[in-house]
This record gives C-alpha cells, structure tokens and sequence, in this order.
C-alpha cells in the first residue's frame, strides 16, 4: 500500500453495523416467505415444526411499534416459497407441501385479501424472486433442474421462460440492484455431486444473459438476504448438516467484492430477510428461531469510496 492510500484507509470511520433482537414473531416457522410493503414486514407461510403443520400464518410486524398483527391467512399452506412484492401486492409463488406445488397468490394488504393468479409453469420449493424493471424473475429451485428463470408480469399475469442460469441451484439468495438480478449461494447439485455453492451470477434481462461475478466469502444456502443502498447482504443459512451459520457479508456490484459484516447474534438456516430503508430484518428460521426476528443496522464506511476509487486507478 503506498502512501496515499495508507493516508486514505487510516481515515476511515466505521458506523452503525449492529444487531438487535425484536419482539418474536407469534407462531414459530421455518421456511417461511418475507416481504415489506410500505414500511411494514410481511411474513407468511413456512413449517411449524412440532405440529406436523405447514403454515398459511400471514403475520404482519411494524418496525416502529416493535408489534406484530394476525392477517388474512394464505390460502395455500406450504413451505420453501418464494414471495416478492409488484404494485404493493405480495406475490407468493411454489413451494411444497408432502409434494411440490405450483400455485401463486397475490395479497392486498390494503384489502387484507388473497387472490388466485396464474400458476408458474415449474413447481416446488428453493426458487427465490425478485421484482426488476416490474416484472418478478424467479431464479432456481423448483421440481428439478434448478437453473429456472422465469420472468413473470403481474400487470397481465403472465409467465415467460428466460435464460437458464448457468449454475443450478436451491435456496440461494435473488436480489436486483440497478436493473440487473444477482443470484448468489445456494445448494448446487450440479457441483461436486451436491454441496453448497459460493457462486455468484448476475443477470441482465436486456439481454438475456448471465455473467459470473466474484464469488461470496462464505459457501452457504438456506440464508437470508436484502438489498441496502445498492448493495447485497446475506445473513445465516447453512454450509451443510447441523451448522447453523452466524456468517454476514455484502456484496458491492459496482466494485464486484464481498465484505465481511458482523456476525448474527444466533446461527440459524431456512430463515428470510426484508429490508426497509437502512435495515435488514431476518425472520424464523430453524435452531431455536422459529420465532424470532433480528434487526440489522447496516455498517456505513466514511471515506471508502474515496479509498477504492483511488486503489482502482492505481
């Protein structure tokens, strides 16, 4: 490091970057779907171990109450969904039950009520969404494959097949930034006989293809994930059997690197994130959190642009 930039990187400050345990969400699950709409976190769906039961639980929770309300229940109890949020209405898409499903609903929180739409044309659990440029891509999972790309328009309900994504894979974390879909961890079977994976490829849906980017620090699937000022966060999840990971690290896409955050207060897999504004939010999950929700306050690094902008021109 020469001596400019030893000068930039000795004034860095570090900000924010903490964890905080919030009021727990009232029925225990895992596997469960998360969105935010308008400043309010969705929780639907997922397994209740114990019970035998898959769960329609819609269970809403206000950020600035630290409270939790019942809502209209989902219609289609079922695990490993992927849900995503078009117009203000969340879309809950697939999963499994004893079997795959191929079913999506779309709720109205202003209504309090679910609609039938269109089913996807693949089924089963591990897909994840995201909402880019107004349409729902879901990426992976599914009944078999796991390189699924599916572009869905919730104005006309309409499913059309995309680009396969180059690397199969289950419960990988799907999020767009700056109008490209990011796909990153995940179970793979397609890479030595089956493991969790640290890939990371980004989609463009202007042309219809993938581009490998650099590769997470830490293999996992089963996590959860969010967007803060444009940049990738993964939380949790699983590197294989018992190990409930405490592992946090984002992504910058226009850098294209991973960074290590501070860790999750509980290690825990099959959980889901929501973000709203600066704030990731990771909700249920299995290891003694089916019912808990943590609350991340994204780090902030004064000074590190200036850093890396000069690191990259020299």
């Amino acid at each position: 490091m020469d001596a400019v930039a030893y000068a930039l990187a000795s004034q860095l400050k570090l900000g924010g970057d903490s964890w905080a345990q919030k009021s727990d969400m009232p029925t225990g699950r895992y596997g469960l779907g998360v969105a935010a709409i308008n400043g309010i976190i969705y929780a639907v769906g997922g397994y209740k171990p114990g019970t035998g039961l898959y769960s329609g639980e819609n269970e809403s929770y206000d950020p600035k109450t630290d409270t939790w309300t019942t809502k209209a229940s989902m219609p289609s109890p079922r695990l490993g969904l992927a849900v995503a949020v078009a117009n203000n209405r969340l879309f809950a898409i697939n999963g499994r039950v004893s079997s795959a499903v191929s079913v999506v609903e779309e709720y109205d929180p202003v209504e309090n009520r679910w609609y039938g739409k269109n089913a996807c044309p693949i089924s089963g659990d591990g897909s994840r969404a995201t909402v880019c440029n107004g349409y729902i891509y879901l990426i992976g999972g599914g009944g078999g494959g796991g390189k699924y790309n599916y572009q869905y328009d919730p104005n006309t309900d309409t499913w059309v097949q995309k680009a396969d994504m180059p690397t199969s894979r289950y419960y990988l974390g799907v999020e767009s930034i700056d109008g490209k879909v990011y796909a990153c961890g995940g179970y793979s079977t397609q890479v030595g006989g089956g493991s969790y994976v640290v890939h990371n490829e980004m989609y463009d849906p202007n042309t219809n293809t993938w581009t490998t980017k650099a590769a997470m620090t830490q293999q996992r699937g089963y996590f959860a994930s969010g967007t803060i000022d444009g940049e990738l966060y993964a939380a949790g999840g699983t590197s294989g059997g018992a190990n409930h990971l405490t592992h946090v690290e984002k992504y910058n896409p226009s850098k294209n690197f991973w960074i290590r955050l501070v860790d999750t207060p509980v290690g825990r897999k099959y959980t889901a994130g929501a973000v709203i504004g600066k704030k990731l939010y990771v909700v249920g999950g299995e290891q003694h959190s089916l019912n808990r929700i943590d609350e991340y306050s994204a780090i902030s690094i004064q000074g590190l642009d200036t850093l890396l902008g000069y690191l990259a021109a020299n």
